[in-house]
């Protein structure tokens, strides 16, 4: 006797599912389900009752008294007051040490015009480091019809009202017109940004060189012209060198040594020109 193959497929197929018609199948079938459905729901509650037990931990360990912020160390400030700096960052009482983000600290006090930068840290257990460099006035913009004298920093930026107090003895910039007082807002003008690079670098260059600066002229918008208490009139190129600030000391030092007292220096060309000043 033989069988086709297509046959011995039905069949077998029939036989399946005579099997699985039959009630002790699908009893065990149910009863399966059943147990998953079970586990399905056990493993369910232990993960609520997890994420609750960890809730519950963490509020703990963030009001634990251990890891409590208590105390605020402002360092290096030179005119701001700390208290002050403390309130611009946000810390309050009972804050935890390990929940606190150093960068937003950072980003909140970096928006006031008189702070240049800012270095956060903790010392553990209980304790934040504020580490503040101040942006310190380098000149002060006079301005003109009345308006508010702006204390500036080496970068351009307008410091606060509070900064003019440190910066009455410094050079002062004249023929600028009309200009917006918008504290920690760089001066919208390239020629003083170069002549802040002059003016530093002079502080810094040559301690022992007499370059007293009075006064910044950029009444004309082709002149970057200094006044010093040894040189009335010093005149400065649109780009910054050290190279051109190195020439004017090694000039006022010939001066010097000469006993010449200068009138102008023009330093925006190769050659350096000095007019002598008429006694």
């Amino acid at each position: 006797m033989s069988f086709h193959g297509n046959n011995v497929s039905k069949m077998g197929l029939n036989i399946n599912s005579n099997v699985a018609s039959r009630p002790a199948v699908k009893k065990k079938k149910a009863a399966k389900a059943f147990k998953a459905m079970i586990v399905t729901i056990i493993i369910g509650v232990l993960l609520v009752a997890l994420f609750i037990v960890g809730v519950f931990a963490f509020n703990k360990f963030l009001s634990h008294p251990n890891f409590v912020i208590k105390h605020v160390c402002v360092v290096n400030n030179q005119t701001i007051d700390p208290y002050t700096i403390v309130k611009i960052s946000g810390l309050r009482t009972n804050m935890n040490i390990y929940a606190t983000s150093l960068s937003s600290i950072a980003q909140r006090l970096e928006k006031h015009p008189d702070i240049k930068t800012v270095r956060v840290s903790k010392r553990h257990p209980d304790m934040i480091v504020i580490k503040v460099i101040e942006r310190e006035p380098i000149a002060v913009i006079v301005n003109d019809k009345g308006n508010d004298d702006i204390p500036i920093d080496g970068d351009g930026i307008m410091l606060s009202e509070s900064k003019m107090e440190y910066a009455l003895h410094l050079p002062q910039i004249t023929g600028l017109r009309n200009v917006a007082y918008h504290e920690g807002k760089k001066i919208d003008n390239p020629r003083v940004s170069v002549a802040m690079e002059f003016l530093d670098t002079l502080k810094h260059i040559k301690k022992n060189t007499f370059i007293k600066v009075k006064k910044i002229n950029l009444e004309k918008p082709t002149d970057i012209v200094f006044q010093s208490a040894s040189v009335n009139k010093s005149y400065f190129t649109h780009e910054f060198s050290q190279d051109i600030v190195l020439r004017l000391v090694r000039v006022i030092d010939e001066l010097r040594f000469q006993r010449i007292n200068a009138d102008k220096i023009d330093l925006r060309f190769a050659n350096v020109a000095v007019v002598p000043r008429l006694l």
